[in-house]
């Protein structure tokens, strides 16, 4: 169970303006190393996102996999993201239109946990902090890719808004610091 976030030096995942406003942290995903990140999360098997993630990813990425003039490595997740399983948590009814994707009003701990018991490969959450959040709160995430974008958002939604249970990470790899200043960080959990 793999979780990734872009987060400013303020823990802010957006900007003052809304969950869409990501001016502060977009410029750090379309650097290079940004660009790289996405070519690995290609790998996972099912994506995970809240429904306000998955209603910016779907108006953004699905005309990216066949944009010719997309960067190439954006294509590439742009085509996973069409075509993985998305698993969409949200209390709205009604279907939802990208193609791959489930609704799902369970509790995500509940999911994951089933997901772990029945599925093959890796699950990716994408940057959903609520979902991030209410798995860290049961000990469902095994790694946490999390890039520090070097700005101060000053307003805007934080990552962590509520206390969790402690636990240990370990880097699971060196940091990688972006052509934006930004700084990648692999986290593995630590369980003694």
């Amino acid at each position: 169970m793999i979780a990734n976030i872009v987060l400013t030096l303020d823990g802010r995942i957006s900007g003052p303006d809304g969950p869409y406003d990501m001016r502060h942290i977009a410029p750090h995903g379309a650097s290079p190393q940004g660009r790289a990140a996405l070519s690995m999360m290609t790998r996972a098997t099912t994506a995970i996102l809240g429904r306000v993630n998955y209603e910016g990813f779907q108006g953004y990425w699905p005309a990216v996999a066949a944009d010719p003039t997309a960067d190439p490595r954006d294509r590439e997740f742009a085509r996973w993201l069409n075509s993985v399983e998305k698993l969409v948590f949200t209390h709205q009814a009604g279907p939802l239109a990208w193609s791959s994707s489930i609704a799902v009003a369970s509790a995500p701990v509940e999911v994951v946990r089933t997901l772990r018991k029945h599925g093959t490969g890796d699950i990716r959450v994408l940057s959903s902090a609520s979902l991030i959040t209410e798995l860290l709160a049961g000990d469902e995430i095994d790694v946490l890719e999390i890039t520090f974008a070097p700005v101060i958002a000053g307003e805007g939604r934080q990552l962590f808004t509520r206390p969790l249970p402690a636990t240990e990470w370990a880097l699971s790899r060196p940091p990688v610091i972006t052509d934006t200043d930004a700084i990648q960080a692999r986290y593995t959990r630590t369980r003694r």
